[in-house]
């Protein structure tokens, strides 16, 4: 099929609209590494959503007279972070390593991946390339996580268990332990997690500084999954023979026991004990050794 004319009148348009967008996009961004507050973020979010829908219309109109746009794959992305104190520090995420990585995790763990999940995961990471680098410009995350979707948080735990196993406590172990809490829906979906590989949340300034936040604040934050932290934990155990959170605690986005409105869970390794203890508070407590790991996850 012969293409039709270059659409040059609608593509200058959408050029200058792009060019507009950026300048207010990177505006953005300095606000957001200067205030970091919550209004910052999601007016940079408004803007990336803007960007893409303009892209979209791009590709769109570029279709429609037989061209393409194409974008160029590349299982490598890096982007720099500023860290609270002013350093600078340029991180890399290598995604075929990472899943060659991950296979062999789970392979070795008994968890299982269906065949689908590679190429989703493939996917995904093309399709988010852009956000994947702000969130790493935004938060600095430095550890990326594949996780296949639906499975069972019970077989999780069991295969995931380090040391003498688990110490269930309160409401947790009341209402049924794993068999009981309810996972984020996006669990039931291959995803993409990006985290801080900190042992301690007080090892970063920007963990460190959620220390002592109530459950019903620390929710305003994207939360890990317990199936999620607990992948987390026993890989960075296998990669370090160190275990997370043995000072200080982490909310988890996992509710449990009757009242899922008000019930979140959180953990801790217990050093004496050798078990990881997982509990449920109300969300308008905080404690002076309970913090938040935040993540980002692209599904």
């Amino acid at each position: 099929m012969s293409k039709e004319p270059f659409p040059c009148s609608i593509i200058s348009t959408l050029k200058s609209n792009l060019e507009i967008k950026l300048e207010e996009y990177k505006v953005a961004l300095e606000e957001v590494r200067a205030e970091g507050t919550m209004n910052s973020v999601r007016r940079l979010r408004a803007i990336e959503a803007e960007l893409d829908t303009i892209k979209s219309e791009l590709e769109d109109e570029l279709s429609k007279a037989g061209y393409s746009l194409e974008e160029e794959n590349t299982s490598t992305l890096s982007a720099d972070y500023k860290h609270p104190d002013g350093k600078l520090e340029t991180i890399t995420f290598d995604l075929e390593a990472t899943l060659e990585d991950f296979k062999s995790f789970y392979d070795t763990h008994g968890i299982p991946v269906p065949s689908d999940f590679a190429p989703k995961i493939r996917e995904i990471f093309n399709n988010n390339q852009t956000a994947i680098e702000n969130e790493i410009k935004i938060h600095g995350f430095n550890k990326m996580l594949v996780v296949p979707g639906n499975l069972s948080l019970i077989d999780v735990a069991r295969k995931m268990s380090k040391g003498k196993g688990y110490n269930l406590r309160g409401n947790f172990k009341d209402n049924r332990g794993f068999a009981g809490a309810t996972e984020p829906p996006h669990t039931k979906k291959h995803r993409l997690v990006l985290v801080h590989d900190a042992e301690e949340l007080s090892d970063r300034e920007e963990l460190k500084s959620t220390i002592n936040i109530r459950g019903v604040d620390a929710e305003s934050f994207n939360l890990l999954s317990l199936t999620d932290y607990l992948i987390f934990a026993k890989h960075h155990y296998i990669q370090t023979k160190k275990h997370l959170d043995t000072t200080d605690r982490t909310w988890i986005a996992t509710k449990s026991g009757s009242n899922t409105i008000t019930n979140l869970v959180s953990v801790g390794w217990i050093r004496d004990d050798r078990r990881l203890s997982v509990r449920t508070y109300g969300i308008a407590v905080s404690y002076g050794d309970l913090g938040v790991r935040p993540s980002a996850v692209f599904t």
